[in-house]
């Protein structure tokens, strides 16, 4: 092998090493958790509902509503055992709809409602279709029927309220047949200014699992909801978020469905994990926030048939203050060396440096970890390990050098 081949080889070799430990370093650091998807709707039954369909949301007019976070829109419903009486209020001035189907539904084979308020006029449309693949046709137009019994919509600049009722079982092939007591999946989607059906979606929620609660389901259960998370985390630093489900007699919840949401910074909130309570109650969350400032977490139970009792909606929130500092020279606001810095000249008054203080209580790094503090070995142990990345990058930028100052001569 030629000097040159083997310079560049080595070149190549030292160029590979250094991404791989920029990568270990980086991903040794945090960890962003995903969300999942939303579940645990349910559809009250009331003998003798009190919906009035005008496009007007009364007071008590309906016993449960829902907000969808992927589109912003929000359901209100009901049904009487043998019709659902619907209300949609979405963001857009364009068409909203909704589809129907089994659990995980999505476009094909979904009973799609649409409706909207014509600018000009006022008047409400409504159209009753069936999803074929990525497209949806009116039900008339496939020999089916137009099973939408009674509809009426309002809307001014910023949303639209739509209101109508819809039989559980219309009899037609292209609509879905509702069971009582039954799971089945729906989604929304809402168009922000077209007054037509073909026009595609601004937005689009994935599938939601949606209960039909049965007649007998009479007894309503209160429940309570408490949500236990930091004051104050670093960003990009994990923390845990617990949330507590209680019954009206201080009995834990197991196998209920918590949302758990975060404000955003364009208005608003957004659905982060959904998880399942265990025996003692609990849904316990880890996640990392990856912007600074305060952020409020909410935990959301929608509800939900269990055990032959109906348990109420709740939701508990609180404010979380995510800390960051100002980037230095070869340091950043995920290297602790750099915040330790920072804590040293913002708490002169806190440093002692003696052996006695070392020996007796150990350093108070309260900012690396809010409300707790570090021993002198942890603290050994973190210079040892940002010491020996860096004597790392700069033994490799210096054999970089050396190949090149070599391959000059």
């Amino acid at each position: 092998m030629s000097m040159k081949k083997y310079r560049r080889l080595n070149v190549r070799k030292t160029l590979i090493f250094l991404c791989l430990t920029i990568l270990v370093y980086h991903f040794s650091m945090f960890k962003l958790t995903g969300a999942q998807p939303l579940q645990g709707v349910v559809i009250p039954y009331e003998k003798t509902p009190k919906v009035i369909i005008d496009g007007r949301i009364g007071v008590n007019e309906y016993p449960y509503s829902y907000l969808n976070r992927e589109t912003g829109i929000t359901v209100y419903w009901v049904h009487d055992g043998e019709k659902m009486y619907v209300a949609l209020v979405s963001p857009g001035r364009g068409w909203v709809g909704i589809g129907f189907g089994p659990k995980g539904v999505g476009m094909q084979g979904a009973n799609e409602l649409l409706f909207y308020v014509k600018d000009s006029t006022g008047e409400t449309f409504s159209s009753d279709n069936y999803g074929e693949g990525h497209l949806h046709f009116p039900d008339t137009s496939r020999g089916g029927s137009n099973d939408i019994i009674k509809s009426a919509g309002t809307q001014n600049e910023s949303f639209t309220v739509i209101e109508f009722i819809f039989p559980l079982s219309s009899g037609d092939k292209f609509d879905h047949d509702f069971k009582l007591g039954g799971t089945y999946g729906f989604n929304l989607a809402f168009q922000e200014s077209a007054d037509n059906f073909v026009t595609i979606h601004t937005k689009r929620s994935s599938s939601i699992n949606v209960f039909i609660e049965p007649k007998e389901t009479t007894k309503k259960v209160t429940t309570k909801l408490m949500i236990d998370l930091p004051r104050s985390v670093i960003i990009d630093r994990e923390f845990k978020i617990k949330a507590s489900l209680l019954d009206q007699g201080g009995k834990p919840v197991p196998n209920a469905t918590i949302n758990f949401f975060v404000n955003t910074t364009f208005g608003g909130e957004i659905l982060i994990a959904s998880t399942e309570t265990d025996s003692g109650g609990e849904a316990t969350l880890t996640y990392s926030f990856r912007i600074p400032g305060t952020i409020k977490v909410n935990a959301y139970f929608p509800g939900g048939k269990q055990n032959n009792v109906f348990l109420d909606k709740c939701n508990s929130s609180k404010r979380v203050v995510v800390k960051t500092y100002e980037p230095g020279f070869f340091t950043g606001p995920r290297d602790p060396l750099y915040n330790f810095g920072v804590w040293i000249l913002n708490n002169p008054h806190k440093v002692h440096i003696s052996i006695n203080h070392f020996l007796d209580s150990g350093f108070p790094l309260e900012t690396l970890t809010p409300e707790k503090s570090l021993s002198l070995g942890s603290i050994i142990i973190l210079y040892m390990v940002i010491f020996s990345v860096w004597t790392t990058f700069a033994f490799v930028f210096y054999q970089i050098y050396r190949i090149y100052r070599e391959g000059k001569k």
